[in-house]
């Protein structure tokens, strides 16, 4: 895949949602975060984990960019076209969506193809 600032990253996208003018995508990933033993007997060690993490990408259908979406507000509402920022906002707050809901995003999303 390649983002917009013209990196590409190596990876699989799951497709959730398909509009008119955007698709979105779902990648989910694990990382391995290596343990530490004790280094005396009153401290307690750190064991191994693997911790899984979702992200989600929005592209135009009519080209091959795609680029992450923010979970933040803010940051989300900066992607968007200025002439449907104030009705996604609105939308976000009196709906009370969660921007690492695909559910939601989809919501957010068919809203901005009207």
């Amino acid at each position: 895949m390649q983002t917009q600032n013209k990196k590409t990253e190596e990876g699989y996208l799951k497709l959730f949602y398909e509009g008119e003018s955007y698709k979105l995508y779902e990648r989910y990933f694990v990382k391995f975060k290596e343990g530490k033993p004790a280094e005396n007997s009153m401290v307690t060690a750190i064991s191994s984990k693997f911790s899984g993490y979702t992200e989600y990408y929005y592209g135009k259908s009519d080209n091959n960019i795609i680029s992450e979406i923010p979970a933040k507000q803010s940051k989300f509402l900066k992607i968007l076209p200025k002439k449907q920022t104030d009705k996604i906002k609105d939308y976000i707050e009196s709906n009370d969506i969660d921007l690492t809901n695909k559910n939601d995003l989809s919501a957010i999303y068919s809203l901005m193809e009207n």
